[in-house]
């Protein structure tokens, strides 16, 4: 039996998900872990970068916080986020400006991206 996922109020939709995806590197667990799904990891970071809050306050429908976060930091260092980021400010940005963190103002203390 398939357990329903939870979903949030900002998640990404289904259509948002499927023009995000081909942007991501496939899913691959590390030491014999099965790695959690991309879509929970980009909604978690979504979530993080949104509310600006510390990742562990982050919601238990986002994942283990750590988790997504040490996603985020691997996808960023690598260049991954980048146009994720870019595609988002385009998706859910309101005239230029976003609420999903992808501007590259940072913000000191949280390794995050923050939010004009």
């Amino acid at each position: 039996m398939r357990k329903k996922r939870i979903t949030g109020r900002d998640d990404l939709s289904d259509a948002e998900w499927a023009l995000v995806a081909p942007l991501l590197p496939p899913e691959r667990g590390r030491e014999g872990r099965p790695a959690r799904d991309n879509r929970l990891v980009v909604n978690g970071i979504v979530w993080h970068l949104r509310n600006r809050a510390p990742w562990r306050e982050m919601p238990g429908r986002c994942g283990k916080w750590n988790s997504v976060y040490r996603r985020y930091s691997r996808w960023k260092q690598a260049g991954i986020w980048e146009p994720v980021a870019r595609l988002l400010t385009q998706m859910l940005g309101r005239g230029g400006e976003c609420d999903c963190g992808c501007s590259e103002r940072g913000r000191a203390g949280s390794g995050a991206e923050a939010v004009r």
